[in-house]
């Protein structure tokens, strides 16, 4: 997993390209002169870049306060933050 401005989640899916169900993205993990590996990739264009905006508006203070914030919500379907300030990446789940 890698967390910046974006934010990208890979897992190993085998020797062969597989569709994913869930919209995942395909790509090769890694490769050799022997061996190619594939992944699905899931994807958030605006996850860091989304916790500075919010700081910028004021509404956090630092990227720890999106952290208690998050831990202190007990109905967790009522509160949505959606970073799609560059678009969803994947997956985008029609039935979310």
């Amino acid at each position: 997993m890698t967390l910046g401005t974006g934010s990208s989640l890979l897992m190993h899916i085998g020797q062969m390209p597989r569709k994913s169900a869930q919209g995942l993205l395909s790509t090769i993990g890694w490769s050799t002169q022997n061996e190619v590996a594939y992944a699905w990739e899931g994807a958030i264009v605006a996850c860091g870049s989304m916790i500075e905006w919010l700081k910028s508006m004021g509404i956090l203070t630092s990227a720890q306060a999106s952290a208690d914030i998050a831990e202190s919500i007990t109905i967790p379907s009522e509160v949505y933050l959606v970073p799609a300030f560059s678009g969803l990446g994947s997956p985008l789940l029609a039935n979310g």
